[in-house]
């Protein structure tokens, strides 16, 4: 998974909501600092995490591998 469309999408979401870093690893069941650690792409998100993630977000797994920002282009 890509982590810089994750991160657009962690973005976004923090933006609508004010939630933390904290606040949506707590969410998934992770640490901030796995959780960032995923996000920047030092370690990758495993497809559970990802749907968690995905859930979380309000979004499908398969946006979350297609950055926001392309999605509102076409």
């Amino acid at each position: 998974m890509n982590a810089s469309n994750i991160k657009e999408w962690v973005n976004a979401y923090k933006a609508r909501t004010n939630k933390t870093n904290s606040d949506i690893a707590k969410q998934i069941g992770m640490t901030r600092r796995c959780f960032e650690a995923r996000l920047t792409g030092a370690n990758e998100f495993d497809l559970s995490e990802a749907i968690k993630l995905a859930k979380a977000l309000d979004v499908s797994v398969s946006e979350l591998c297609t950055s926001p920002f392309e999605l509102t282009r076409n």
